[in-house]
């Protein structure tokens, strides 16, 4: 399947029901909102911040978002999403990819996320990308270094 990874982009910022599309079609529920606000702050920060997105003939079909701690060595990841029709394609593993090279060239050691444990298809996905569990409650790290 050809797909197109890159950054989001102010011109995306139009985009955001499609994104937002993306999430809840990934995941089901209206448990994290891509607003304006978070968009615009990643803009903003972009140094801090990591919002990649995958196309198919210029359709959202996947969206990834992390941010950096400055003052320590983590990177949180808050969410990959790919839209149902559109996973087992690669597309998660390849926004995944473009996180971690991010996370490294940012000379951060580890990057976290919490996932809920009924999630069995992302656990699977990560644990795949040798993520392993650190903690019931705070969730699956990847040391980088």
């Amino acid at each position: 399947m050809n797909f197109k990874i890159r950054e989001l982009q102010l011109l995306d910022l139009f985009r955001i029901r499609e994104l937002s599309e993306v999430y809840l079609n990934a995941f089901g529920s209206p448990t994290y909102s891509i607003s304006r606000f978070r968009i615009l702050y990643y803009l903003i920060q972009k140094r801090n911040n990591f919002f990649i997105i995958a196309e198919i003939k210029k359709k959202i079909v996947g969206v990834a978002y992390a941010h950096t701690y400055p003052m320590n060595d983590l990177v949180y990841l808050d969410f990959i999403a790919v839209k149902k029709s559109y996973q087992r394609k690669g597309i998660g593993s390849a926004l995944l990819k473009v996180i971690l090279k991010k996370a490294i060239d940012a000379k951060k050691k580890k990057i976290f996320f919490i996932i809920r444990s009924d999630n069995e298809n992302g656990i699977r996905f990560y644990q795949k990308h040798g993520f392993m569990k650190e903690k019931e409650y705070y969730g699956y790290s990847l040391n980088l270094c």
